[in-house]
């Protein structure tokens, strides 16, 4: 079926797909959350997914995720099945979810170590990578804080940290810069 190219682009040249989700359908017992969508996110490209609150953004990012399941349909992320070939799936991916999820007895280095070594990596290089991490986020001074004591943006921060552990080729962030004030924000879009 051909695409009406007054609403679809083409396809960058020698593009690869990085996410593809293949007509999908989330049903919940009272409510039909998503209905036959599909989409390909090719590799190095940053994609928005723009709605009104309870439009399913969060639900499709958690199906590519692979923490909830869809009703119908396939996800599959650098072409990988979502469901069938969850671990290998998880390895390069980084989430950063809508609410900040911490560990109460880990402090911000153990955290950022726990996400490399959970995906790849060695000990040696967890403890490198999250110095290198906190270092790009500012949060270098704060490796020994419990994450749980940290201010608000620093939380925030600390989750990006940890979505970005273990060399993730993909990114999943939902509302990453929610809680942060303007100044803030716009130090995290410049380290991009």
């Amino acid at each position: 079926m051909a695409q009406d190219p007054r609403y679809f682009e083409s396809p960058p040249a020698n593009a690869e797909i990085g996410i593809k989700i293949v007509n999908v359908s989330k049903v919940y017992p009272k409510q039909r959350v998503l209905r036959n969508v599909s989409l390909e996110v090719y590799k190095g490209e940053i994609t928005v997914l723009l709605g009104h609150n309870g439009a399913g953004k969060t639900t499709l990012m958690s199906i590519i995720t692979g923490m909830t399941s869809a009703t119908e349909g396939n996800v599959y992320v650098n072409g990988k099945d979502t469901l069938r070939q969850r671990d290998e799936v998880r390895q390069n991916l980084g989430l950063c979810p809508q609410h900040n999820l911490f560990f109460p007895d880990l402090s911000l280095r153990e955290h950022i170590m726990f996400f490399t070594m959970l995906k790849r990596g060695t000990y040696s290089e967890a403890r490198a990578s999250s110095r290198a991490l906190a270092g790009q986020l500012g949060l270098q001074h704060k490796l020994g804080a419990m994450c749980q004591q940290l201010s608000g943006g620093m939380q925030r921060r600390a989750q990006l940290a940890c979505a970005l552990a273990g060399g993730a080729d993909v990114l999943i962030l939902d509302e990453p810069t929610s809680g942060l004030d303007v100044e803030t924000r716009r130090e995290l879009e410049r380290k991009k």
